[in-house]
């Protein structure tokens, strides 16, 4: 069944739910990233790219998504599958 999220993807780092929103809230600053790298065959496309925290964008960095990161993407693009 697919669920929509009651997170706003467009807030909240989905990862560590840092605040990524607007400068008024004074959180980290949000980085793009690609959720499957473009040198493992990733796409420009938005469906593969989420808002992450810059702190969790670095930790990321070049190395393909685990299960949990596969399910958060999935729920900051406005889905959960359960």
């Amino acid at each position: 069944m697919i669920h929509s999220s009651f997170y706003s993807p467009a807030e909240y780092c989905p990862l560590c739910r840092e605040w990524i929103g607007p400068r008024e809230r004074k959180g980290p600053s949000s980085t793009k990233d690609h959720f499957v790298p473009r040198f493992m065959g990733g796409t420009k496309k938005q469906s593969n790219i989420w808002r992450l925290c810059r702190s969790c964008n670095e930790q990321k960095a070049h190395r393909f998504p685990t299960p949990k990161e596969t399910v958060l993407f999935s729920i900051s693009k406005g889905f959960c599958i359960s």
